[in-house]
């Protein structure tokens, strides 16, 4: 016993108080948040992640790229809408069980007209992943759900200012992206409320056939281009052609995409 507390009282004096207690996480739960200049770092239950998430996705101003497992969060999905109403791009990517998720926000999101896709080529698209304007990244274990704020024991991150790490998560993400396919809802029959009729020109041919095609913009050019036009600069952004002249990008006169 002697032994056991000389033993305690060294390493009190070679790490001070403090110290020891960093050495028993048990004595850590209280503490909710570490934030950095550059990285914010969240815990749940109920340590403010939900929140966190949709500060950010609210100050976004221009792209938004989100990869979710479960994605069942009502205050992040709505976040996601509000975004695209104010003219951000949004696009999500999901886990496949998210078509039969009895509490999933796909719907929600695919119905505002956002880019929605599942990524079926794994067993599980495990990613939690939020991109934001090629500037932030979000991840974690924190899944986007209820659950994970309320009841989970989960990490988040919110990093900034690492654009050489928002490079690799983007290449990542479209690597994703290029074998994802879109989300298709419960009764394919009956679109959406939102989205309108196809409407078709005197030859007869649906006019959203052409608008469906993929298009790339950068973050400040006007333009949009084909893939493979030698003005797009490394950083290109896929979008839907309709997405692209709703938002008053204008064809480029060199690579010649569909109008």
């Amino acid at each position: 016993m002697k032994l056991k507390w000389l033993l305690v009282l060294g390493l009190v004096g070679l790490l001070g108080f403090g110290g020891l207690m960093s050495l028993y996480p048990g004595e850590q739960q209280d503490v909710a948040k570490h934030t950095a200049k550059d990285i914010q770092i969240y815990f749940s239950p109920k340590g403010g992640c939900t929140e966190a998430i949709v500060k950010e996705i609210n100050a976004a101003k221009e792209i938004i790229c989100v990869q979710a497992y479960s994605f069942t969060s009502e205050p992040i999905a709505q976040a996601l809408v509000d975004a695209t109403r104010r003219g951000v791009l949004v696009e999500v990517i999901l886990d496949k069980s998210q078509r039969s998720e009895r509490y999933s926000q796909a719907n929600m999101v695919y119905q505002a007209n956002i880019s929605t896709l599942i990524d079926a080529r794994h067993a599980i698209a495990h990613n939690k992943i939020i991109l934001l304007d090629s500037k932030v990244i979000i991840t974690g274990s924190f899944n986007f759900s209820k659950n994970a704020e309320e009841n989970n024991a989960e990490n988040l991150l919110i990093i900034k200012d690492h654009p050489d790490l928002v490079k690799q998560y983007e290449a990542n993400y479209f690597k994703h992206r290029e074998h994802s396919e879109e989300y298709l809802t419960k009764n394919a029959d009956t679109p959406p409320a939102t989205k309108p009729p196809e409407a078709k020109d005197d030859s007869g041919t649906k006019k959203g056939d052409t608008e469906e095609v993929t298009v790339y913009i950068t973050r400040t050019g006007s333009k949009y281009h084909r893939s493979e036009c030698q003005h797009l600069a490394k950083s290109k952004i896929p979008i839907k052609l309709k997405d692209a002249k709703a938002k008053g990008y204008e064809p480029c006169k060199v690579c010649k995409p569909p109008e």
